[in-house]
């Protein structure tokens, strides 16, 4: 807000506002290019999970081994699946992972294709750390309700911070804190 900065001073109510519009048009606007490009990252990691990819022989993969699946065997269930599919009377599976996923599921094919089974369920449920934008407007509509609509933005700022650094903020000894603020701050009073 006004005076906060050295560059606060001359500009209007209007023009500060518009200031902070636009840093907040162009945080917005990062967070948003940076989730697409992991989302992109992903789906290249994983587009043989694509049912038609996955059934294609043609179609080669890389993937770093996961805790969980043997790659070697990978290959073989890619295989058995294209068997089972070729047999199915139902085609929704080729709409994507999810069908596919829930094709396996319902003729019980989970035992048969373990690894692919496991690689799907990965891939559909792949916690993405991506939200931090969301996580942030969601945290400053908890802090700044109209109780506290007079607080300043460096104070609003900085509850923001401690709100969504929880497990850090949580971890500190605030015993520890108040003793060093203490010390620091003793008023001298002479008799």
């Amino acid at each position: 807000m006004a005076g906060e900065k050295s560059n606060d001073v001359g500009l209007t109510f209007k023009a500060e506002m518009k200031r902070d519009l636009y840093a907040s048009i162009d945080s917005v606007t990062q967070e948003i290019k940076d989730r697409f490009e992991q989302l992109h990252l992903l789906s290249q990691k994983y587009d043989f999970l694509i049912p038609t990819n996955l059934i294609d022989e043609e179609f080669e993969f890389e993937l770093e081994e996961e805790e969980e699946v043997n790659m070697a065997e990978v290959k073989i269930e890619r295989k058995r699946l294209k068997n089972f599919l070729e047999f199915s009377k139902e085609k929704n599976w080729k709409e994507g992972p999810l069908e596919l996923l829930r094709f396996i599921i319902k003729y019980g094919f989970q035992n048969s294709v373990p690894n692919l089974t496991i690689l799907l369920r990965v891939f559909l449920t792949k916690v993405v750390s991506m939200a931090s934008c969301e996580r942030s407007f969601s945290k400053l509509k908890l802090i700044k309700n109209y109780l506290r609509s007079t607080m300043s933005n460096h104070r609003l700022t900085n509850l923001a911070i401690l709100s969504i650094e929880r497990e850090y903020t949580e971890s500190l000894d605030v015993e520890e804190i108040i003793k060093d603020f203490a010390i620091r701050k003793v008023r001298r009073i002479n008799t």
